[in-house]
């Protein structure tokens, strides 16, 4: 059951509201919350992971190099400190800065809320990978100027892109049997001090560990559901919250072979993100190879609906 003391779902709005006013706008094209939590309707869990999207001008104007003005990134580490200042009399506050599937680790009755930056300029959004681009310029709640896929969209989503994209099919079996997670950050420009560049990382899961097990377990539903979702939403060719897209999923892929999977991965989310689930490597072996299973099944599922589909496409002809 989770601690009522607070009623964290106004702190959520409160925090979004700061954000809306004091997010320096030097620079800033587009500010929005993009996944659940766009959702205000989205229900309270032990971890409140807010992603927030920034766009911002890029530092080098000539050509399409990605990178963000030193003073502009170091802002938006100062706003999360204040929002941590704030509010953390009342709730726990992680600001994270990675790109990636991560998670704080849920305790039981023990409320927290995560500030995910996910801090572009114009250059990095437009060279963003399909599946995200698709993602956060459809489903989002504006808060500053410009929508982002007013800036850069894509039309829609291919078996291509969502098999063989970075965090992609592909990627997240490959990430699940080496148990390692690659992500993004931004770090400092060797060659100029007053700009910073994107870094990619890498963090190895095979040592054993209370915090590598949780970083496991949420890459394996991260893999599974959301590549679910994009599954789904290369035919409906819309974007809503993921337990809404899995609905969909289920009837429209009713015959793939471990269907019955992403319920189990739904249902066990949900326990785990309530503390409500113990992670142990008695979970975690089996899970995993599930999950890589799923996965597979899932690629060879879209690769011959695609193919069924493209040969049943009249075919050009010449004649009178």
């Amino acid at each position: 059951m989770i601690n009522t003391q607070y009623d964290y779902k106004q702190i959520i709005k409160d925090i979004i509201e700061y954000l809306k006013k004091y997010t320096p706008k030097n620079s800033l094209y587009s500010l929005s919350i993009v996944g659940t939590l766009a959702d205000p309707d989205h229900p309270l869990e032990i971890v409140n992971d807010i992603d927030i999207l920034y766009i911002f001008e890029d530092a080098v104007q000539i050509g399409k190099k990605v990178r963000i003005d030193t003073n502009i990134y170091k802002s938006v580490v100062d706003l999360n400190n204040a929002i941590s200042e704030r509010f953390s009399n009342r709730v726990e506050i992680i600001p994270s800065y990675d790109c990636g599937p991560f998670k704080p680790i849920p305790e039981k009755n023990r409320i927290k809320i995560e500030l995910h930056n996910l801090v572009y300029t114009v250059n990095r959004w437009i060279r963003e990978e399909p599946i995200f681009l698709y993602d956060r310029a459809r489903y989002f709640s504006l808060l500053y100027g410009r929508t982002s896929g007013s800036i850069y969209n894509i039309d829609n989503l291919s078996e291509y892109v969502v098999i063989r994209d970075l965090f992609g099919i592909d990627h997240c079996i490959q990430m699940i049997e080496t148990k390692s997670i690659k992500y993004c950050i931004w770090e400092p420009d060797p060659n100029d001090e007053s700009t910073m560049k994107i870094g990619v990382r890498e963090i190895d899961l095979n040592e054993k560990s209370w915090e590598n097990q949780c970083m496991l377990v949420e890459l394996i539903f991260y893999g599974v559901i959301k590549s679910s979702v994009n599954s789904i939403r290369i035919y409906t060719k819309e974007v809503n919250n993921y337990k809404k897209d899995c609905d969909a999923f289920f009837p429209a892929f009713n015959d793939l072979e471990s269907i019955e999977f992403l319920e189990v991965i739904l249902e066990l989310k949900d326990k785990y993100r309530q503390g409500q689930l113990t992670i142990s490597d008695d979970i975690l072996l089996p899970l995993s190879e599930r999950s890589i299973s799923y996965l597979k099944n899932l690629k060879v599922y879209l690769l011959e609906k695609h193919k069924k589909e493209h040969s049943l496409k009249p075919q050009k002809t010449c004649g009178f």
